[in-house]
């Protein structure tokens, strides 16, 4: 079942779509090493326990994703959403797509982000 943005849901059915929807991605190319990282703790514990007791609006797509994770080697771990800036810029960038777009490398805006975060910089925003 497609959920369209004209359905009411909750931001924790939204991450658990894009989650599935990034592993489905991942499937279909054979990527079979994926470390998921997300700032949604609710997200992390149901697919590290590999949880079918999800709301079942999400139900069949994390189904299937829980199926695919069990065939890969798969790590999902919790980050501080603060220390997360290159999901931050990318969901800003897509405020301004009217297009679905995929990059097999790290796009311009956010390339730095991403070298920071390959030497393991942190980047916490504390007042």
């Amino acid at each position: 079942m497609a959920v369209s943005f004209s359905d009411q849901v909750f931001a924790f059915e939204v991450e658990l779509l894009a989650a599935s929807m990034s592993i489905d991605f991942a499937w279909k190319y054979g990527w079979r090493r994926i470390w998921l990282e997300s700032d949604s703790s609710y997200m992390v514990q149901l697919l590290s326990s590999r949880s079918k007791h999800v709301p079942w609006l999400v139900r069949k797509a994390l189904q299937r994703c829980i199926f695919q994770i069990s065939q890969m080697e798969f790590q999902v771990s919790y980050i501080f959403s603060e220390g997360n800036q290159v999901a931050d810029a990318l969901s800003k960038h897509a405020l301004g797509l009217e297009v679905d777009s995929w990059w097999f490398s790290a796009p311009s805006f956010c390339s730095s982000m991403v070298s920071n975060d390959c030497i393991g910089r942190e980047s916490f925003r504390f007042s």
